[in-house]
Formats: structure tokens, C-alpha cells, sequence
């Protein structure tokens, strides 16, 4: 009877039409959700564009704010290239790397990666803001040490102190589950997607005039 079971749930069906279907009918919801949001709110429009009077503050699209959000606490060479292209070259080493099953369509792997990929997440839900707060108020170290060159002090120093924390993180959750390298390398996953959506949020909805730190509700009053 178990053996059975076990051949239902791995039998697998074609993706046409079963997949298909399933994916006209969400698209066709998102597509009516987005119709009556539509609707019922109006678009977030501002004024004319006028080239001699830039707004303060001058935002990127929301699918770069995370990247200018990083620019508030990282010298540009790093947020504007060596993190982005540190990211793009670890996106592109994924499929290279040795995994001790093969996961392949299977999101978290396990049970135990879905609780890693649950503390990843509040770990980054947590820690991102801290460390938004704590670089805003506490931490000076470009005042501080004035004679050293920002690219160090702004660029270096955070960005090594970076690398150690993820490194300490998948540490100790490889220690902490016993967990294999797949599960180690969806947790990393989830810490920087959700740390970079906290950092997109951010700039968005809790950056105001002067690109200062204030709550979505004081935005227009600054």
C-alpha cells in the first residue's frame, strides 16, 4: 500500500494540458485583479516632468530602488558593480555546483530546507532594518576616520563585514540543521531575495526629503 502511495505522488502527467490550464486560469486572475485594482484606484501620477526643477527626492524606478538604497550605505563601486556582479556570477555558477540530489523543479528541497528557507528569511526581515537603522544613526565610520579614502571605509570595511555575516549565517545554519549544500544554497537564496526586497521597501515607502529616513506617512509633509 505504501509503495503505492508513494508511485501516486511521484507519478507525473503531461504538462498539456494539465500545466497549461493551470497557468491560463492565474493568468487570466491576475489579469482581472489588475482590471478592477485599476478601476478603483487612481494611477499614482505626480506633476509634469520639468527639467529645471528635479524633486527632492529623485527615486529610481521601483525595480532599482534596492540598488539605490544600497548607495546610501555602500561606495558606489560596490553597490553599482562589485555586489551586483558578485550576485550575477553566484546566479550563474547555481546550475555548476555539486548537489547531493537532484532537486530539480522541487522549491525547498525539503522539510528541512523549508524551515532553513523560513529562518533565512526572518533572519534578513530582521536584520536588514537593523542594519538600515544602525548605518543611519549609529555608524560613521567615513566621520570618523576622515583620512581614510571612502572607497575603504564606505566601500571595503561594510562590504567585508557583509561577507562575514553571510558567511557566519550559512555556517551556522549548515551546523544548526545538519543541512546538505542544496539546502545551505536555497537558504543564502531566500536571505539576499528577502534582504533586497526589505532594501526596495525601504526606499520606496520610508525614504523622504534629502533621502532621509522618515514613515510613509510624513513623506509629503517634509
Amino acid at each position: 500500500q505504501s509503495e503505492q502511495n508513494e508511485e501516486e505522488r511521484t507519478r507525473s502527467v503531461p504538462a498539456l494540458p494539465n500545466l497549461l490550464l493551470r497557468e491560463i486560469v492565474v493568468a487570466l486572475v491576475l489579469m482581472a485583479s489588475i482590471l478592477v485594482v485599476s478601476m478603483l484606484f487612481n494611477a499614482p501620477l505626480g506633476d509634469k516632468a520639468n527639467p529645471g526643477l528635479s524633486p527632492n527626492p529623485t527615486k529610481a524606478p521601483w525595480y532599482f530602488m534596492g540598488i539605490q538604497e544600497m548607495l546610501l550605505h555602500f561606495h558606489p563601486v560596490f553597490a553599482l558593480f562589485v555586489i551586483p556582479a558578485l550576485l550575477l556570477i553566484a546566479l550563474f555558477a547555481l546550475p555548476y555546483m555539486h548537489y547531493e540530489a537532484n532537486t530539480a523543479g522541487v522549491w525547498f528541497a525539503s522539510a528541512k530546507g523549508r524551515k532553513m528557507a523560513f529562518a533565512a528569511a526572518t533572519a534578513a526581515l530582521i536584520g536588514t532594518p537593523i542594519a538600515i537603522l544602525l548605518d543611519e544613526y549609529l555608524i560613521e565610520v567615513a566621520v570618523r576616520l576622515p583620512t581614510i579614502p571612502t572607497w575603504i571605509s564606505n566601500g571595503m570595511v561594510p562590504f567585508v563585514l557583509l561577507l562575514a555575516a553571510v558567511a557566519a549565517f550559512c555556517v551556522f545554519m549548515k551546523r544548526k540543521y545538519a543541512a546538505s549544500n542544496t539546502e545551505a544554497v536555497q537558504a543564502v537564496f531566500v536571505l539576499f531575495l528577502v534582504a533586497f526586497a526589505i532594501l526596495t521597501v525601504t526606499g520606496i515607502w520610508f525614504r523622504g526629503t534629502g533621502m532621509k529616513l522618515v514613515w510613509p506617512w510624513n513623506i509629503g509633509t517634509l
